[in-house]
């Protein structure tokens, strides 16, 4: 985990938070990129250590219910990875079906290196 000190730093900076937080948040950053999903259960498949998969799939969960973000934080943690210039920008919409509720979400993103970046 030692390629991910910079991120953690930067997580603990901008959101305040203790140590576990700040590498279960690198974590998920680091497996977002690494899957290419937002799916808990393969996000902890990429967590390091020697716990189970199960066990950082409930790490995960907690990290979510108990976390709150300051989105204006978020959006400067993104700006931070970017190079300087020019961005292209796209919009897209997701549904998820959540037991009877359906979800609806419409974003921006940020498109750098074919991966779309929500912001």
């Amino acid at each position: 985990m030692h390629h991910l000190v910079p991120l953690i730093t930067l997580l603990q900076q901008l959101f305040g938070w203790n140590l576990a937080r700040a590498k279960c948040g690198a974590a998920i950053i680091f497996g977002l990129i690494t899957v290419r999903t937002v799916n808990l259960a393969e996000l902890a498949t990429t967590i390091p250590g020697n716990a189970k998969v199960d066990s950082k799939y409930k790490r995960l969960q907690r990290l979510f219910k108990e976390a709150t973000l300051d989105f204006s934080r978020v959006a400067k943690l993104i700006a931070s990875g970017l190079p300087e210039g020019l961005f292209i920008l796209t919009m897209d919409r997701t549904n998820w079906l959540i037991g009877k509720w359906s979800i609806n979400i419409l974003y921006l993103a940020v498109v750098h290196q074919g991966i779309a970046i929500p912001i």
